[in-house]
């Protein structure tokens, strides 16, 4: 189950990298559950309000790299603590003008998940609660905004012949505070399967509805507030043993609005101490 549950986690962060994620199976009492990320997105072909794909115009890009740390504790056998913190560097290039650099850290993300009930140990269902807190002053990072999001969570695990599989739905709501918002809903599902003890793969499928009263579309895609994405992922995981796994993923943008078409990749480490 702990190799179920740090891929669950794995996954979600390759899938959004500048937002972590994690599963419904618990940590115990007592014990650290810590990953690092690196990630590196592109965009090329923007989508429009009506979800036509066109091209940055003359070369023009977008392209964010992170490094985000991520940590669970058990505080009770039910309910966990959860941070995240997020380093980004984000380039913007724009016709023949040079390009634009920003970074710094990220939305600070910080709450806890409650674990409801379980079936048979094998399905979990839990609910958790997270505040957002920008550390940063400069938009070209994020919307500069506090926030909080609920959000509601299943894991499971089971057998397909001799391999062991996991599987992760999750679906939330997040408010940020200024006056445009955004609202956003968020969602995302995974199923992984082990091929022996130290191999594992998985498919994910994950996405954000954005909505805001302020409708511009920025080729700065930062700046964007109502946009919606669909992207699908895939990862791989070598398990060094129960405390220890190393994950590659790939993400790609399927269907959008005011917002980029672009591939994420992905490399995380993950221990459990």
């Amino acid at each position: 189950m702990n190799t179920f549950y740090k891929t669950a986690i794995a996954l979600m962060i390759a899938a959004l990298p500048v937002t972590v994620l994690a599963g419904g199976w618990p940590v115990k009492k007592g014990n650290y559950l810590v990953s690092v990320t690196a990630s590196y997105f592109r965009a090329s072909q923007l989508w429009d309000k009506g979800g036509k794909l066109g091209g940055y115009d003359q070369g023009g890009y977008f392209e964010s790299r992170s490094l985000s740390l991520y940590g669970e504790y058990g505080i009770t056998r039910r309910l966990t603590g959860v941070v995240s913190l997020p380093y980004i560097i984000n380039e913007f290039k724009q016709q023949d003008l040079p390009a634009a650099t920003s970074q710094g850290l990220g939305d600070m993300e910080f709450g806890v998940r409650y674990y409801l009930t379980n079936i048979n140990f094998k399905y979990y269902f839990a609910v958790q609660g997270m505040a957002i807190a920008p550390l940063y002053s400069n938009n070209s990072l994020g919307f500069s905004s506090g926030g909080a999001e609920v959000r509601a969570i299943g894991s499971g695990s089971g057998k397909i012949g001799s391999k062991n599989y996991y599987m992760n739905l999750e679906v939330g709501g997040r408010q940020y505070f200024q006056n445009a918002g955004p609202f956003q809903v968020r969602y995302t599902g995974a199923f992984g399967l082990n091929f022996d003890k130290h191999n594992q793969v998985a498919l994910g499928v994950s996405g954000n509805y954005s909505t805001s009263i302020n409708k511009t579309l920025d080729e700065n895609l930062v700046l964007n507030k109502d946009f919606s994405y669909t992207q699908g992922s895939f990862s791989y995981a070598y398990i060094v043993n129960p405390k220890l796994s190393f994950f590659a993923g790939v993400n790609q943008f399927l269907v959008g609005r005011s917002t980029g078409k672009g591939t994420t990749f992905s490399l995380s480490v993950i221990t459990k101490f």
